[in-house]
């Protein structure tokens, strides 16, 4: 009405002009897709369930009592009277997927779910809660198709540690720390929790055996939680290249005999402090217990490889180095 009043011919003719903008996704999903596809390699399958849960399943889970898991959000208008809650972990639907597989003879199991969890700061809600990105997945069955050249075992507890070590490798993330840990829903003993900076990165392991029962699965179950915002903020996409070594490296291999309670992570460290600047890599290729080790000892063998990059080494200097190894462990 301003422009007709005061006169369209008054108006000077101009061209359109503004701002054009790039569309794009943030950082985190760019990172859940490369996820997807790393996993999708690695031979799983991507699974989706619903958002909602119940109660029960904390129970199932063997989730404590005063655990900040347990609370979950309740729904006014639920979809049927089994999902009246906002599920707080994924591993639930994970393990009821499996359940469903087990039940129509799909027996060897590699699934993953990446979705959104919904906790609250407080119950009733005065604000809206946080919705993590996280990653839950699962490994039942045999670890390779049946075949007359391929081996008939099952996946163990390797299985899902290694996926894990791919997926942080394929983003870039390397120096972590693996050590024992604890989870309410895994088995005690077998399960591992990786660690860079302080933040966790994963926990992978043999889920426990009362979870199975109450889930009414009768075999092993491996699974692994990640939490997906974590694993960005260490991931490194564009990686340094380095050119490949011109000269010849020394081998040298290593076999000590240590107390079972002694990790295997401390005498790497161990070896990686003490041998010098030329060492490149420490590999542990055997572990020994039986009748030539005492009770409660093992024999841990290390592949040590040393290399410098502008001239071959020699034995004498090398010598040096690995003595010192020697007498630090």
């Amino acid at each position: 009405e301003i422009a007709r009043i005061y006169g369209f011919n008054k108006i000077p003719t101009t061209t359109p002009g503004g701002n054009i903008l790039r569309g794009g996704q943030e950082y985190v999903q760019s990172i859940a897709d490369s996820i997807k596809t790393i996993l999708t390699g690695a031979g799983f399958d991507e699974i989706l369930s619903l958002s909602f849960a119940h109660p029960q399943i904390f129970d199932k889970l063997n989730i404590p009592a005063d655990s900040a898991l347990r609370q979950g959000i309740r729904v006014l208008n639920p979809i049927t009277d089994d999902f009246p809650i906002l599920r707080t972990t994924l591993l639930g639907g994970v393990l009821e997927t499996v359940v469903r597989n087990l039940s129509r003879k799909n027996e060897d199991i590699k699934i993953y779910e990446l979705g959104a969890v919904y906790l609250p700061e407080e119950l009733p809600l005065s604000a809206l809660p946080k919705e993590p990105l996280m990653l839950c997945g699962a490994l039942v069955g045999k670890r390779n198709e049946l075949s007359w050249n391929t081996g008939r075992e099952n996946v163990d507890f390797y299985d899902a540690k290694g996926t894990v070590e791919v997926l942080l490798s394929a983003l870039g993330i390397a120096d972590y720390e693996v050590a024992s840990g604890e989870h309410a829903s895994l088995h005690p003993g077998k399960t591992a929790i990786f660690t860079k900076n302080g933040h966790v990165l994963a926990t992978v392991g043999e889920v426990h055996p009362k979870v199975l029962d109450d889930f009414g699965i009768n075999r092993k179950v491996y699974a692994f939680e990640i939490n997906v915002e974590t694993l960005s903020s260490q991931a490194v996409l564009l990686t340094a290249y380095q050119s490949l070594p011109k000269f010849p490296a020394i081998h040298r291999d290593l076999a000590v005999v240590l107390s079972t309670d002694i990790t295997v992570d401390k005498v790497r460290k161990g070896i990686i402090a003490s041998a010098g600047p030329l060492l490149s890599d420490v590999c542990l290729f055997d572990v020994y217990t039986g009748e030539q080790v005492a009770a409660g000892s093992r024999s841990l063998a290390f592949s040590l490889t040393y290399r410098h990059q502008d001239r071959t080494l020699t034995d004498t200097e090398i010598d040096v180095f690995h003595k010192n190894v020697i007498e630090y462990l």
